[in-house]
């Protein structure tokens, strides 16, 4: 258990209480049971067999499993985690960095996984409107560095952080998938993003609301 700061509160990673994911158990997804594609015809019957409806078979059934969100994005290289407001993604984000950067007693999974990454916690709005403001596309590196300039870290931080992401030991956490003003500079913004997931082979984790966080192909898993 950590030390109450200052104001009388414990730190963040002693306050934040880890919440489930629900994914969809691959075992669980069998067919319903099979019924015949043609009813029968009785023999006197007007009606030719051709003219039948075919029956079809019932979709098929999924059960979902209840995991540790940590356990579940430590995975794979590439997850997005979808929820409601308040649902603690951007918070889970923050305390998955924060631990990677000290000993990784919280989140072992995610520490050992990603063991030689630098966490980078960038919120994708803002990638988006520096994509809206500026006519030309705008790299995730300089987005990055133009997000951390914004905190006056040192130049010797700043060009770590670079370097981490030119030389693949970097683990993209992107947050707010869904939280843009402009539609044409999100969608530009998300094929940057996924360009540069395939193109570097770079972890990352990403979050959204449902149905409002636009679709990323880069082979990653949601839940």
């Amino acid at each position: 258990m950590g030390k109450a700061n200052g104001s009388g509160l414990l730190p963040i990673l002693d306050r934040f209480v880890e919440p489930d994911v629900e994914v969809v158990d691959a075992g669980s997804m069998t067919e319903g049971p099979s019924k015949s594609a043609e009813p029968s015809v009785p023999a006197q019957s007007d009606i030719s067999p051709s003219s039948a409806v075919p029956s079809r078979p019932p979709p098929p059934s999924r059960e979902f499993v209840r995991r540790r969100m940590s356990s579940w994005v430590a995975e794979d290289d590439h997850t997005v985690i979808v929820g409601d407001a308040g649902f603690g993604k951007s918070t889970s984000l923050r305390v998955f960095a924060l631990d990677m950067l000290d000993d990784g007693a919280h989140f072992p999974s995610v520490a050992q996984r990603w063991a030689e990454c630098i966490p980078i916690v960038m919120p994708f709005a803002f990638w988006a409107r520096l994509v809206e403001k500026d006519e030309t596309n705008v790299s995730l590196p300089d987005a990055v560095s133009i997000w951390f300039k914004k905190f006056d870290i040192s130049e010797a931080l700043l060009n770590l952080i670079r370097r981490s992401l030119e030389e693949h030991k970097a683990l993209l956490l992107i947050d707010g998938l869904d939280e843009w003003s402009n539609e044409s500079a999100a969608r530009s913004t998300l094929a940057l993003l996924t360009t540069f997931i395939k193109t570097k082979a770079i972890p990352a984790i990403l979050t959204g609301r449902p149905d409002s966080a636009p679709s990323i192909r880069c082979g990653s898993k949601r839940a």
